[in-house]
């Protein structure tokens, strides 16, 4: 540690006067003045490039690679000085260590900043031409190679902002070994992996439902989806008996999604529903049938207690269908406009949801399918990174299967071999662990 005392080396002031004249020559603490001048020590000599001996014990830890396009906050730093504390003891500890650094290139949130830039660039050259000869900016005619151009482009300008906040913080890490998540030697590894992992099975391609964003055409993990409440409506449909008199009342948010319906659910308990069990139903606006089913998902307290079952649009919708063997028919495409399909009535092909909504709506009030409409709030998702409303779409997508690659981990920490401080955490992971989803 660099000391600044006048006691002398390595000994403490005796006295408050002691500590007094050490301030008074030395003046406050400036922490941008003591930390820039030993970050810089540190860089110049060395001192936390990757050493290996192969004597020494190792001991290392991956710095979860945060966004490029972003600025570190609180959890960041926090994170971080946790880490270098425990690196910075097994140093000194005479192990060999590697703190590996690098940065995600996030890619929806860089593609929309690159894209805004793009755009800009197309707006400022479209002003210099005539009226009848400017286009709007499409990123797809671009083309793939010049878009990952521009990307690196950007990159190399401005996505090493969070390399030099982490500088700033002085943190240990193997500074000769900064990694970026787009580097040749990154992807190599990355398709070696996968190809071992399909190779061994545990890759597969497979439908399922998904986050999926409209406007960036990708599907979303659910951490980057954000929760928002909005007030909207429930809306009370009728579902006509197929056969004799009487009808459902279904109760949806979302009544532009009816024409995937391929079954109305009750909850077996439900006494108020025993004389449409196992019947049929006509779906309103088409000259379609679909059965009455009986599921335990179904909450009963829950609108009208009868659920529209549409598996192509609703994850949990996905998982009764699977249950019951039930088709599933996709009614919104990937930009979110219906379907240009004989499932949806003529005049609703090609519009938007949202004004599909409205359309459906107004025309099941006109042929009298309308009980009542609720005001009704709720969460609903949206893009992290563009805010467009999430639409559940049934799409095939790579999974890795997980059952396998928990066991692993689960008997790690059953054997105690890896133990959680506080204890609790460890019924959290196994809990998580044991119930994990192919990803």
């Amino acid at each position: 540690m660099h000391k600044t005392s006048t006691t002398g080396q390595g000994t403490k002031p005796n006295s408050e006067k002691d500590a007094s004249v050490n301030m008074i020559k030395d003046g406050p603490y400036v922490p941008s003045e003591v930390e820039s001048k030993w970050t810089k020590f540190w860089f110049e000599e060395g001192l936390f490039d990757t050493k290996i001996s192969p004597d020494r014990p190792k001991y290392s830890i991956a710095l979860p690679p945060p966004n490029i396009t972003g600025n570190l906050h609180m959890g960041h730093a926090l994170n971080g000085t946790l880490q270098d504390v425990l690196i910075r003891l097994k140093r000194m500890q005479g192990y060999d260590v590697l703190w590996q650094p690098g940065t995600d290139h996030a890619g929806i949130s860089t593609q929309m900043v690159v894209e805004r830039q793009l755009r800009a660039m197309h707006d400022e050259e479209n002003q210099k031409k005539p009226k009848e000869e400017r286009k709007p900016f499409n990123r797809h005619e671009i083309g793939r190679e010049k878009f990952i151009e521009q990307v690196w482009k950007w990159r190399n300008q401005y996505g090493n902002q969070i390399m030099k906040q982490y500088e700033r913080l002085g943190v240990s890490f193997a500074w000769d070994r900064v990694a970026f998540t787009m580097d040749e030697s990154y992807v190599k590894a990355i398709y070696k992996a996968f190809v071992t992992y399909y190779k061994e099975g545990l890759i597969y391609r497979g439908h399922r439902v998904t986050n999926w964003c409209p406007r960036c055409l990708t599907s979303l993990s659910d951490l980057e989806v954000e929760h928002k409440e909005l007030k909207g409506h429930l809306y009370h449909i009728r579902y006509p008996l197929a056969e004799g008199q009487g009808h459902l009342v279904v109760a949806t948010t979302r009544p532009e999604s009816m024409f995937g319906d391929v079954a109305v659910a009750v909850n077996p308990k439900d006494e108020r529903y025993k004389a449409f069990m196992e019947k049929t139903v006509k779906l309103p606006l088409t000259d379609r049938t679909i059965p009455v089913i009986v599921d335990d998902y179904v909450d009963r307290s829950f609108g009208t207690g009868a659920l529209k079952i549409t598996p192509a649009h609703d994850p949990n919708d996905w998982e009764v269908g699977q249950r019951h063997e039930l088709e599933s028919p996709v009614v919104i495409d990937e930009r979110g406009k219906l379907l240009d399909c004989d499932l949806v009535p003529a005049a609703f092909r090609g519009e938007d949801r949202f004004k599909a909504r409205k359309d459906v709506v107004a025309q099941l009030e006109e042929e009298g399918f309308i009980e009542k409409i609720e005001d009704y709030t709720h969460g609903v998702g949206h893009c992290e990174r563009c805010q467009t409303v999430i639409e559940p779409y049934l799409s095939e997508q790579w999974y890795l299967s997980m059952k396998e690659l928990a066991e692993p981990a689960i008997t790690a920490v059953e054997e105690e071999r890896i133990k959680f401080v506080p204890e609790r955490y460890a019924a959290t992971y196994h809990d998580w662990m044991k119930n994990i989803r192919d990803w």
